[in-house]
C-alpha cells in the first residue's frame, strides 16, 4: 500500500510542479502616482520607463513589479532608481532579478513617501498584423492588490511611424489626448486589479514588422497541442491495455507460483521506471520547450499515470504471488 500511495504523490508532484513558481505579491502599500512613458522605437522595440511616488501604509510593505513576459520575446536593460539616485542593479532593500524581470523593494521606512524609477526595453512586443505592428501592453501589473490614486500615461511613437488605429486606453474606453504619433492621459483613483492597457496599430511606412518569436510560437502550439495530447493519452492507453493482457494471461495460464511473483515485481519495477522517466522528460520539456506552453506536458503526465497504474496493479495481484521491493 505505501508504495501506491508513494506512487500517487510523486504523480501529483509532477502535475503540481508549474505551480511552484508562484512568488510573493505586493503588500502594505499605498501608491500616490504611477507614472509610465512608453517609447516605440524604430526597430519596433518599446523603451519603458516607470515612475512610482509609494509609502508603506503597514509593516513589512514591499513593492513588487513583475515585467509581463507572455507576449514579448526579450526584456532586457531592466534597472531601477531609487529617490532619484543612478539607474543600477539591486542595491540594499532595491532588489532586481533579471533573470525574472523582476523589481523588488522592501520599504524601510512607514509614512515616509518615496520614489522608484524602473526602465527596461521590451524586444518583439509589437505583433505582426501584415506590414503593421499592433501594440498591446499592460501599463499597471494587473495582479496588483493596491489602488492607485494618479496614472498618468504618454506613448510615443518615432517620426517615421503614425498609429493607423488609435492609440486607445482599454479600448477608448478611458479619455486620452491622442494624436498620429502617440497618446498622453491621466486617470484617477484605479482600483486594484483594474486593467489599464494601452492599444494601437502602428505602420512604420517602408519597413514591415517581423513577426515576434512568441507570435510564431503560438502557431505552432496550435499545431502541436493535438500531438502533445495523443501522445499522452496513447501513453495511458497502452498502460491499460498492459494491465489487461497480463490479467487474462495470469487468470487463464495457470502460472507457476513464481512466475506470478514476478510478474508483480516486474511491473512494480515498471512502474517506478516510468515515474522517473516522467519527470526527466519534465525538467526536459521546462529547460527546452517551455515556450509551447503546458501541453507538452501531456507526455510526461501519461508516463506518471502509467507508473501509477502499474503499480497499483501490482499490489491487487493476490498477495501470496506477489514480493514487496
Amino acid at each position: 500500500m505505501r508504495f501506491r500511495r508513494r506512487a500517487a504523490l510523486l504523480a501529483l508532484a509532477l502535475l503540481c510542479a508549474p505551480l511552484a513558481s508562484c512568488q510573493e505579491p505586493s503588500r502594505g502599500l499605498a501608491v500616490e502616482r504611477y507614472d509610465v512613458a512608453i517609447r516605440i522605437l524604430a526597430d519596433t522595440s518599446l523603451e519603458v520607463h516607470e515612475t512610482i511616488t509609494l509609502r508603506a501604509s503597514a509593516p513589512g510593505a514591499r513593492f513588487v513589479r513583475d515585467i509581463p513576459v507572455d507576449r514579448i520575446d526579450a526584456v532586457s536593460g531592466l534597472a531601477a532608481s531609487l529617490n532619484g539616485a543612478p539607474f543600477g542593479g539591486s542595491i540594499g532593500q532595491l532588489q532586481i532579478d533579471q533573470s525574472a524581470s523582476r523589481v523588488v523593494y522592501a520599504i524601510a521606512e512607514s509614512g515616509r513617501a518615496e520614489t522608484l524609477e524602473i526602465r527596461y526595453q521590451l524586444s518583439g512586443a509589437l505583433a505582426a498584423q501584415g506590414p503593421r505592428g499592433l501594440l498591446r501592453w499592460p501599463v499597471l501589473p494587473l495582479d496588483r492588490s493596491f489602488p492607485v490614486d494618479v496614472v498618468r500615461i504618454t506613448v510615443r511613437a518615432p517620426d517615421s511611424a503614425v498609429f493607423t488605429e488609435g492609440p486607445s486606453i482599454n479600448d477608448g474606453q478611458t479619455p486620452a489626448a491622442r494624436d498620429a504619433h502617440g497618446l498622453s492621459a491621466e486617470l484617477s483613483f484605479v482600483q486594484p486589479g483594474q486593467p489599464v492597457i494601452v492599444r494601437g496599430e502602428i505602420d512604420f511606412g517602408n519597413r514591415p514588422v517581423m513577426e515576434p518569436e512568441w507570435q510564431l510560437n503560438l502557431v505552432r502550439i496550435v499545431r502541436l497541442t493535438p500531438a502533445f495530447l495523443a501522445g499522452g493519452a496513447c501513453i495511458i492507453v497502452i498502460a491499460i491495455g498492459t494491465i489487461v493482457m497480463l490479467r487474462l494471461h495470469v487468470k487463464t495460464s495457470g502460472l507457476a507460483e513464481t512466475d506470478q511473483r514476478s510478474i508483480g515485481k516486474g511491473l512494480r519495477q515498471t512502474g517506478w521506471v516510468a515515474i522517473v522517466l516522467a519527470f526527466a522528460v519534465a525538467a526536459a520539456i521546462r529547460q527546452w520547450l517551455s515556450y509551447l506552453g503546458i501541453w507538452p506536458m501531456a507526455i510526461p503526465v501519461g508516463l506518471a499515470v502509467m507508473g501509477v497504474l502499474f503499480i497499483w496493479w501490482a499490489g491487487r495481484l493476490p498477495r501470496q504471488y506477489t514480493s514487496r521491493l
